[in-house]
């Protein structure tokens, strides 16, 4: 049944919205408050209307604050 098969659009849609998040932050963020960022995962809603980006910084307290800070803005 359509119903009880898992969706598989949400999943491929969050894969490429982690892949271009990351070459965003890679390539075109220049600042010097983002500390060194990676994105751990993403969750998409099956109506994909929403997305939740989970991330880790890596450093001091003061670097996970401000990058986060800067993060939320975009």
């Amino acid at each position: 049944m359509v119903g009880e098969m898992p969706l598989k659009r949400p999943k491929r849609v969050a894969q490429l919205i982690q892949k271009e998040i990351n070459a965003i932050l890679q390539k075109q963020i220049k600042k010097p408050q983002l500390g060194f960022v990676t994105i751990t995962g993403v969750k998409v809603t099956d109506d994909l209307q929403h997305a939740k980006v989970y991330f880790t910084v890596y450093g001091s307290e003061q670097e996970r604050i401000s990058t986060e800070k800067l993060l939320k803005k975009m």
